[in-house]
C-alpha cells in the first residue's frame, strides 16, 4: 500500500514574504511564480515524471493544518487543490484530519463555532464519504477498513475553542470516552487487525519530544494511554502518522518492541523560522507501506525537499530524513553482521546487499547508521563501509 502524505500546508489568504507570513501558500494569490509556491510546483513535479517513473499513491493523506489560523478564505481551495493531487497520482481517496489551525479555536471568525467552516466544505472533512466524516465529528474519531489496510482516523483537537480549559488549544486531547470507544472497536476487530496494516492518523505528537529549537509539551494528552491501547497483544502491529511540529522523525513508542511507529511528518508548506529552518526543509512522503511474515507493519519511504524558487528534489539527510529510509524491523544493529558477512564475499553494492538480505529495507535510518559504524568497527572480518546522503551504499570486505 502507498500513501501520499502531505502535512501542515497552512494556507494563508495572502503570502506576503515581507510580512513574514506563516506559509509560503497562498491558494488565491497568482501573483508569484509556481516555483514561488510549493503546492503548485507540487503539481508540476507530479506531471513532470515520466511515465516510467510516474508517481502514484492509493492514499493521500493529510495530518491537519491546512489552513493557517483559521483563515477561511484559504480553506475551500486548498481543499481542492488537495484534491486535485490526489487525481494526478490515482488516489482512491483523500483520508485528512483537523489540525490547531484549521478549528478557529480563539474565535476570529466564529462567535461560537469552531469547526463550522471545516463541516461546510465539499467534499466532506476529513473523508469524502458522509458517514466516515459524520463519525469523525460526533465520535472524535473514525476506522475505515479496506481488504489491505484499517486507518484509525483521530481528532486531537476535539476540545480546542472550549472556554472551560484554559490554554487547550496549546496541545492535542483524546478524552476518556474516546479511549474506551476506540478500544471497544479495535476488540471488535481482532481477525483484521493481525491480518492488515494498522495506521493511526492524528495531528498532535503521542508523547513529548525534543524539537531543535526547543522542547515541545504539545503532545496530546491522554496519548500514554493510546499508546498502551495499541500495544495490546491483540491489536496488531501499527504505525501513527501525525504533524503538528514540523519537524520529520521516524521512532518507536515508549514500551514493547511491538509498540507503535511514530512517523512525524515535516509541513509542506509553512515556513520554517528559527532553529528549525536550519534543520530541515519542507517537505512531502511517498510511504510504501505492508505487513511482515512476523506480523509487524514495514516500509520503505521516500522524502522531498522544497526551496522558494528551487522546487521540489529528492531530500537531504542534513535536514531530518533521508531520502530513501525504513522502518519496521527493530533489530539490533550490530545482528546483522554475520548475515551480511556471508552475503559479501568482497564486494556488494547496498541494493545487491538487500537483495540479499530484504529486510535491511525496513530498518530506520538512524539503526543504519549504528549498523554502518559497527561494520567500521568490527574485528574479523573488516568492512569498508561506503556512505551518501544518510545510506549506505556499498561495503567492502577487507582481506585480513
Amino acid at each position: 500500500m502507498r500513501l501520499l502524505v502531505l502535512s501542515d500546508l497552512h494556507a494563508c489568504a495572502v503570502a506576503d514574504y515581507a510580512l513574514k507570513d506563516s506559509s509560503h501558500y497562498s491558494p488565491h494569490n497568482t501573483a508569484i511564480s509556481d516555483l514561488e509556491c510549493p503546492i503548485r510546483s507540487l503539481l508540476g513535479f507530479i506531471d513532470a515524471r515520466s511515465k516510467k517513473d510516474a508517481m502514484v499513491a492509493d492514499y493521500v493523506i493529510c495530518p491537519g493544518d491546512i489552513i493557517h489560523q483559521a483563515q477561511p478564505e484559504g480553506l475551500s481551495k486548498a481543499w481542492e487543490d488537495i484534491h486535485t493531487i490526489a487525481r494526478k497520482v490515482n488516489a482512491k481517496t483523500v483520508i485528512a484530519t483537523a489540525g490547531n489551525h484549521d478549528v478557529d479555536s480563539r474565535h476570529k471568525h466564529s462567535d461560537f463555532d469552531p469547526k463550522g467552516e471545516l463541516q461546510t466544505i465539499s467534499p466532506f472533512f476529513p473523508l469524502a464519504d458522509e458517514t466516515f466524516s459524520n463519525e469523525f465529528w460526533s465520535r472524535n474519531l473514525t476506522i475505515i477498513q479496506e481488504s489491505e489496510a484499517n486507518i484509525v482516523v483521530l481528532n486531537t483537537c476535539a476540545y480546542h475553542g472550549s472556554s472551560d480549559v484554559p490554554d487547550e488549544q496549546k496541545h492535542g486531547r483524546i478524552s476518556r470516552h474516546t479511549l474506551n470507544y476506540l478500544d471497544k472497536r479495535l476488540s471488535e476487530m481482532v481477525n483484521d487487525l493481525n491480518n492488515r496494516v494498522n495506521i493511526l492518523l492524528c495531528h498532535h505528537h503521542p508523547q513529548p519530544v525534543a524539537t531543535p529549537n526547543a522542547n515541545d509539551f504539545q503532545d496530546i494528552k491522554g496519548g500514554a494511554d493510546l499508546l498502551a491501547i495499541l500495544n495490546k497483544p491483540d491489536y496488531g502491529s501499527w504505525l501513527m502518522i501525525h504533524g503538528h511540529i514540523h519537524y520529520p522523525y521516524v521512532e518507536y513508542a515508549r514500551g514493547t518492541t511491538t509498540s507503535p511507529i511514530i512517523f512525524s511528518a515535516g509541513s509542506v508548506a509553512a515556513k520554517l523560522y528559527w532553529d528549525l529552518g536550519t534543520t530541515t526543509r519542507n517537505q512531502f512522503y511517498i510511504l510504501d507501506i505492508s505487513r511482515h511474515p512476523s506480523g509487524a507493519v514495514v516500509g520503505q519511504g521516500q522524502a522531498y525537499i522544497w526551496g522558494p524558487g528551487h522546487g521540489w528534489k529528492e531530500a537531504d539527510a542534513q535536514y531530518g530524513i533521508p531520502p530513501v529510509f525504513g522502518f519496521g524491523i527493530r533489530n539490533p544493529p550490530a545482528s546483522w553482521i554475520p548475515q551480511i558477512s556471508s552475503a559479501v564475499s568482497s564486494f556488494l553494492s547496498w541494493d545487491e546487499l538487500v537483495t540479499a538480505i530484504p529486510d535491511l529495507k525496513y530498518v530506520s535510518y538512524g539503526d543504519i547508521a549504528a549498523l554502518a559504524h559497527h561494520l567500521r568497527r568490527n574485528g574479523s572480518p573488516r568492512f569498508q563501509v561506503s556512505e551518501v546522503n544518510g545510506s549506505i551504499t556499498e561495503i567492502v570486505k577487507l582481506v585480513t
